[in-house]
C-alpha cells in the first residue's frame, strides 16, 4: 500500500523515497497511538496516510517560491532582482478609486439587492448559503442576483 501510494503522489520538492519515507513514518506512528478497542488498524493506517500525504501536498503549494531550488542566490553583480510581488503604486490607487465608486453605484441599489451582492461578491459567499441563511429557495436566490448584477449594471452605464 505504501508503495503504492508512494508511485502515485506528486509532492513538490520530494522525490519517491521522501514521500515513501513519509508514509513509514505516519505507519509507525499510528502503531504507537492506536486503539485496539476502536476501529480496524489497516484502514485507519491507510486514512493515516493519506492525510499526511494531503497535508504535504497543501503544505508545499503554500510555500514561496523564493523557497528551495529556486531561491535567489547573490553574487557579486546582483544579476537576478527577485521581482515585487505588489502592484505599482497607480494600480493600487486605480483599484481603490473603482471601489469606492462602485460601493457608492451598491448603496444606490435595494437592500435585498445589497444584501446577496455584499454577501456573494466581496465575503466570496455562495448563493446555495445566502439561499439557505434567507431561507429563499435557490433559483430566486440566483434570479436575485441576476436582478442586481443588471440594476448594478444600469446604474454604472447611465
Amino acid at each position: 500500500m505504501i508503495l503504492n501510494i508512494s508511485k502515485r503522489t506528486f509532492v513538490h520538492g520530494y522525490d519517491f523515497s521522501d514521500i515513501e519515507h513519509e508514509c513509514y513514518a505516519t505507519l509507525l506512528k499510528c502503531i504507537k497511538i492506536y486503539d485496539l478497542d476502536k476501529k480496524r488498524f489497516v484502514a485507519y493506517a491507510t486514512m493515516a496516510i493519506k492525510n499526511n500525504i494531503n497535508y504535504l501536498i497543501k503544505k508545499t503549494c503554500n510555500r514561496s517560491s523564493c523557497e528551495g531550488s529556486e531561491a535567489l542566490i547573490l553574487n557579486g553583480t546582483l544579476g537576478h532582482v527577485l521581482p515585487s510581488n505588489n502592484e505599482p503604486v497607480d494600480v493600487q490607487v486605480t483599484d481603490s478609486i473603482l471601489a469606492k465608486n462602485l460601493y457608492k453605484y451598491i448603496d444606490k441599489l435595494p437592500q435585498q439587492h445589497k444584501d446577496i451582492l455584499n454577501f456573494t461578491l466581496i465575503n466570496n459567499g455562495s448563493l446555495k448559503e445566502y439561499s439557505k441563511n434567507n431561507n429563499i429557495n435557490y433559483p430566486t436566490t440566483v434570479n436575485i442576483k441576476n436582478r442586481a448584477i443588471n440594476q448594478l449594471r444600469k446604474e454604472i452605464l447611465t
